[in-house]
Formats: structure tokens, sequence, C-alpha cells
């Protein structure tokens, strides 16, 4: 998510461009939160004209999806666009429980 907050998310040379990203630990469980100040992930879907694809957010439901099943506990992530809120960017919540 690091990685598309460089890559779509920053589409002039603004000199303010942001990508935070934290760990959160507490009470077994970890969250993991990628936010940019770019301009979000639903503006972005609609300025892709090349047609292409990005399999970031595909491969990482499936690898959550495989830690639930295996360790037998419930992760999740959560993708907003923060425009929609009156705000700027993406901020992605990944979240699942220590082993």
């Amino acid at each position: 998510f690091i990685e598309n907050s460089i890559k779509h998310a920053f589409t002039s040379d603004k000199d303010d461009n942001r990508i935070t990203v934290q760990y959160i630990f507490s009470e077994g469980e970890v969250t993991i939160i990628v936010e940019d100040n770019g301009i979000g992930i639903n503006s972005n879907k609609n300025k892709d004209l090349t047609g292409h694809k990005s399999y970031a957010i595909q491969l990482t439901c499936e690898r959550l999806s495989l830690y639930n099943k295996q360790n037998k506990k419930s992760g999740s992530i959560n993708i907003f666009d923060l425009s929609e809120t009156g705000g700027k960017g993406t901020r992605v919540e990944i979240r699942f429980k220590q082993i």
C-alpha cells in the first residue's frame, strides 16, 4: 500500500506530499495504518485510463484470508477514501490478532 501511495496518490509535484505508516499493538491485536494525502483511491480509479490493474488489494485480502483460516483468527482490511468525508487522501487499516 505504500507503493500504491507513491505511484498513484501523488499526481503533481506538491511540496506537501505525505505518507504515514503506523503500527499499533494493543491487547493482542496488531493494527497497521497507511495513510496518504493524495487524491484519494476513488478519484484515482476514475483517472486511470492506462488499463493498469493493481493486485495489491486482492493479494492482501487473499493473504489475510489464508492467515485467518490457518490461525482461526479474524483479521480485516478496510480502505477509506478520505475525500469522501471532507479530508484528503486514502487510509488503509489492516488488523489481525497476534499469534
